[in-house]
């Protein structure tokens, strides 16, 4: 509990001091500005330069604001002048410093990462979700939590208050946000808000089709997606998801759904073909999203998630024709000596 708080205090404490116009030290005042990239040997450079840290360096900590419906977390580079936007949605019961190493690689790469922290974040909301009962072990009432309209509502427009506020993200950053072909990304229950803003269609508790779409938003990343049969989607709930898509699959991955890995590929398999991607983790776990690399074998995975989610941006954010070549051959699977099975339709 102790560390839950003392995050939501420095969460606190960035937006308090964004909102003064304070400036935050860059990284480079306390360590040698040069980047230090831990070498990968056996694979082709561009591998290389997709996987470990681009040529920006980044702040010590993010910058928080507030939009018209959330807090949301900056994750900017140093010294650019320009980037493209990328908004990003945590899973449930998280929140985006979990994901810090993600998406500081982006940021690294060029990127302005703009993070909402959304209400069920456990900093947020956490002990008003948990539900105890005397002399019972506490409970996390997760599953009505994502069957909930309402709760998707909020969440989706957390989202997209990052485009309706994207002169006070800009203003955060102090560079150029460039916004004409925004990305939205997100894990877990976040993968869930980029396929539905990416134009998925879902029932609602009515039986009624329910279309959230922002056609604002020009492709999107979902780790750890959802497939048919949970949170209102179904077999044809991804017929007019014609925007660019790279799915990421963590063989291991039992998250709140309870959905196998193959089931959650369908969101792949299903949706309109056309720039879609998608890279099966070998014995992936949730924790590969977050950075965890205790092991070889994890330090490997995180990689090659790493080197995929630059490529895609760069290919589809930025139209670098290099990284869309890419992103349509097997070269992931190549450099990652086949612990992803890559995709693509």
């Amino acid at each position: 509990m102790k560390s839950a708080l003392t995050r939501r205090q420095a969460l606190r404490a960035f937006a308090a001091l964004a909102a003064a116009g304070t400036a935050f030290p860059a990284r480079s005042q306390f360590q040698d500005p040069l980047i230090i990239r831990p070498e990968i040997t056996g694979v082709d450079p561009r591998y290389a330069a997709y996987a470990t840290d681009g040529p920006y360096l980044h702040p010590s900590t993010p910058i928080t604001i507030r939009t018209r419906a959330s807090d949301v977390v900056i994750f900017r580079p140093n010294n650019v002048t320009e980037g493209r936007l990328v908004v990003f949605s945590h899973g449930a019961l998280s929140d985006p410093l979990t994901y810090r190493d993600l998406l500081w690689h982006w940021t690294s790469h060029g990127f302005v990462v703009a993070a909402p922290l959304h209400e069920d974040a456990v900093i947020e909301s956490g002990p008003t979700l948990r539900k105890n009962k005397a002399g019972e072990v506490s409970e996390w009432p997760i599953s009505a939590l994502l069957e909930d309209p309402v709760a998707w509502k909020n969440r989706l427009d957390a989202c997209t208050a990052c485009l309706d506020d994207a002169d006070l993200i800009q203003a955060a950053a102090a560079m150029k946000t460039i916004t004409d072909r925004p990305v939205i990304a997100g894990h877990g229950y976040g993968a869930y808000m980029a396929q539905l803003l990416l134009g998925a269609k879902v029932k609602g508790q009515d039986g009624q089709r329910l279309d959230f779409k922002d056609p604002r938003f020009f492709s999107g990343i979902a780790l750890a997606p959802q497939g048919p049969g949970v949170m209102g989607l179904d077999e044809g709930s991804w017929e007019d998801v014609a925007g660019p898509m790279l799915y990421l699959i963590a063989e291991n991955d039992m998250d709140f759904t309870g959905q196998p890995a193959m089931e959650k590929a369908k969101a792949y398999l299903l949706s309109k073909p056309g720039y879609k991607h998608i890279g099966f983790l070998k014995g992936a776990t949730a924790n590969t999203f977050f950075g965890t690399r205790s092991s070889e074998a994890e330090r490997k995975l995180f990689q090659v998630t790493l080197a995929m989610t630059v490529a895609f941006l760069k290919a589809y954010a930025d139209y670098d024709q290099t990284a869309f070549k890419d992103m349509t051959t097997d070269f992931f699977e190549r450099m990652a000596l086949g612990i992803v099975d890559e995709g693509r339709r």
